[in-house]
């Protein structure tokens, strides 16, 4: 005798909207928009602004750009970092899908994001050659895009609640 419900007539689950991906989204959108932010505030949130971001930015005025005659919240290698971070998090999330994959080689992806930037910073600290801001800033996105990868592939692979 056949069951009465067979495999197939088993309501299907709710599907879920990920949330995380989106939470990531907007989370370094506004941290991209607070560093754009110096030039259009007054002097009190100006320096408040700069205080947030010095605890992850050297900030040195002549490493860092500016925008009508006042200096962002971090140098032009971490506004590539953030920008980079901000630019994937929003391709991985809406419009790519990153599998497994990427999760299982993180350590490999994040040492070859991290060459350039590290070529980069070894040649000029040795005096072999004067970085400038386009290469800071153009090293600082490669290592930003593929961390936004990661981190939108490592929230998006997070079990929920009730899963």
């Amino acid at each position: 005798m056949q069951s009465p419900l067979t495999q197939t007539e088993f309501p299907k689950a709710p599907r879920r909207f990920a949330f995380g991906p989106l939470l990531v989204v907007a989370a370094t959108w506004l941290v991209v928009v607070l560093i754009f932010l110096p030039p259009y505030v007054g002097v009190g949130p100006r320096a408040m602004l700069m205080s947030a971001f010095s605890s992850v930015c050297h900030q040195i005025p002549a490493r860092s750009p500016h925008l009508e005659g006042v200096q962002l919240a971090v140098c032009h290698r971490c506004v590539g970092i953030f920008a980079g971070l901000a630019v994937a998090s929003l391709i991985f999330a809406l419009l790519l899908r990153a599998g497994p994959w990427l999760r299982d080689k993180a350590l490999l992806v994040i040492l070859i994001s991290l060459a350039p930037l590290a070529v980069d910073w070894s040649l000029d600290a040795f005096g072999i050659w004067n970085n400038t801001p386009f290469t800071r800033t153009l090293t600082g996105a490669t290592f930003g895009l593929a961390m936004g990868a990661l981190l939108v592939s490592s929230v998006r692979g997070t079990p929920t609640a009730g899963a």
